[in-house]
């Protein structure tokens, strides 16, 4: 019996990662962290994640923080940077509590292709060349 399905991402390499896991065995979730773990070097502009912000809050005057305009073109949107931006990234936690969870492969045959695209380099498209442009400020 042969598996349908289908794998969907903004970037041809992020699908084939995803694909290839699939390909040696894995499960969806094993594709689904192969994928993310991909877009991070040929997708880098989605790395929008939600945060952890610190339990001390400083001041509104102490904070590095403040708005810049990214011109879209059609849109224009508000980001705030500045140290009073950051914050501590969830994405690795939940992608090892997911890999704990619902994994069937080792982590280490998951990130490989995403390893590999690191190291050989990605060809990002025009959409995301633009986007860079775009968010440059940041």
């Amino acid at each position: 019996m042969t598996a349908k399905g289908a794998i969907a991402a903004g970037h041809p390499d992020t699908v084939a990662a995803a694909a290839t896991v699939l390909e040696d065995g894995g499960n969806a979730f094993d594709a689904a962290l192969a994928a993310l773990c991909t877009a991070c070097v040929a997708e880098p502009v989605i790395y929008d994640f939600f945060v952890h912000t610190p339990k001390r809050r400083l001041p509104a005057d102490e904070l590095d923080f403040f708005p810049i305009v990214a011109d879209f073109g059609t849109a224009q949107q508000i980001f705030h940077i500045g140290l009073g931006s950051m914050a501590t990234p969830g994405t690795v936690r939940g992608l090892f509590t997911v890999h704990r969870d619902l994994s069937s492969m080792p982590i280490s045959r998951i990130v490989e292709p995403a390893m590999a695209l690191a190291k050989s380099g990605v060809v990002i498209n025009h959409l995301q060349a633009y986007i860079f442009d775009v968010v440059g400020k940041i």
